[in-house]
């Protein structure tokens, strides 16, 4: 009866009850914001109680503090194992009692924030998901067919007499669909990847076969800026075991960015070598302006705070090397970078071989 009009006077609302099996029943039919028990009760003692919250009535948050003129080590120690949030001994001092109470109810009060905030977030997650889909069907296709289209007109229009620089600003636009693309592209499938959607499928595929279809589709962009590809792959069958698509996007963002820092007239190589009975060595080098120290280390640590423009002042946004890195990885092997200013530079990593 103390304890109920101390609990009224701090304006809460109480029930009662007269026992462990009266309390459940009430807590079945309404769950109060917080339970208080004592221990030596008939019929139910407070541990009984509680372990029945726990377990029967699935209500793990539910606060539970015990109030009880038993006070050994083992009691208290006992009060803990059925899961009570706190213990306390008889005789109690009231503003110690509540301070606890207002401590236990803050933190189901932040639960229920929680909870509502995570609510939200599903929603809002939801719907980036159903337009990201939107996006990813309805956006990805048009700018894919622009590139094809762009890179075929520019081919057909170089075989007319044309005006040199009517012919200058189709490549530009053709290099520009080019780079909207794969930047799309790879913002695609960054976002796949951060949000645990982008599974890693590994199959076999011939590593030869591999590099020239990966490329392909960049030598235009590479011949229209006077820039010579040489390929190198081994001359028998060698199998790798990757994902196909991630790799595909790994020789794209490495050709695109040695294209991007290469000149006129410079030859960028692109190697498979067959290193040894597990892996093959995956290279493409480049002659263009090379690479700070300090910019290698963010390369290689995964960062994405700077950019650098190309030697036709490319833009470019450091996602494609952020995303290599991670589908490299993905794949079980490691990015590295070797490169000097004024010399080039030379991107490779390790792919393993088929068993």
């Amino acid at each position: 009866m103390l304890l109920k009009a101390i609990l009224k006077r701090e304006q809460y609302n109480v029930i009662s009850a007269s026992g462990g099996k009266e309390a459940i029943a009430i807590i079945e039919q309404t769950p109060p914001d917080l339970v208080m028990l004592d221990i030596m009760m008939p019929g139910m003692n407070g541990f009984e109680v509680c372990t029945y919250i726990r377990k029967n009535l699935n209500l793990p948050d539910l606060p539970v503090i015990l109030l009880t003129a038993l006070n050994s080590n083992e009691d208290v120690v006992k009060g803990f194992s059925v899961e009570a949030n706190d213990f306390v001994s008889k005789p109690f001092n009231n503003d110690v009692l509540l301070m606890r109470i207002k401590f236990q109810l803050s933190v189901v009060a932040s639960s229920r924030i929680i909870k509502a905030q995570s609510e939200e977030l599903k929603k809002i997650i939801k719907s980036r998901d159903t337009l990201y889909s939107v996006i990813a069907h309805d956006l990805r296709s048009p700018l894919a067919t622009t590139r094809m289209i762009m890179t075929y007109v520019v081919d057909e229009v170089k075989k007319y007499n044309l005006n040199p620089d009517l012919l200058e600003m189709l490549e530009n636009v053709n290099i520009i669909s080019e780079e909207a693309f794969n930047l799309f592209d790879n913002l695609l499938k960054w976002t796949k990847s951060q949000t645990g959607r982008l599974n890693c499928i590994q199959q076999t595929i011939d590593v030869s076969n591999l590099t020239k279809s990966s490329i392909d589709v960049l030598q235009t962009v590479a011949a229209n800026k006077g820039i010579n590809i040489d390929i190198k792959t081994p001359s028998e069958s060698v199998k790798v075991n990757v994902d196909i698509d991630m790799m595909k996007t790994v020789f794209r963002n490495l050709l695109s960015n040695a294209i991007k820092f290469s000149k006129k007239g410079d030859t960028i190589t692109v190697s498979a070598i067959n290193e040894n009975e597990e892996t093959v060595k995956i290279s493409v080098a480049d002659q263009g302006c090379g690479i700070s120290q300090e910019n290698i280390d963010k390369i290689v640590n995964g960062k994405v705070d700077f950019t650098t423009a190309g030697t036709n002042n490319e833009s470019g946004s450091g996602l494609g090397l952020m995303l290599t890195k991670e589908f490299i990885n993905r794949n079980g092997g490691e990015l590295m970078l070797e490169s000097e200013i004024g010399k080039g530079s030379t991107f490779l990593f390790y792919i393993p071989k088929s068993k």
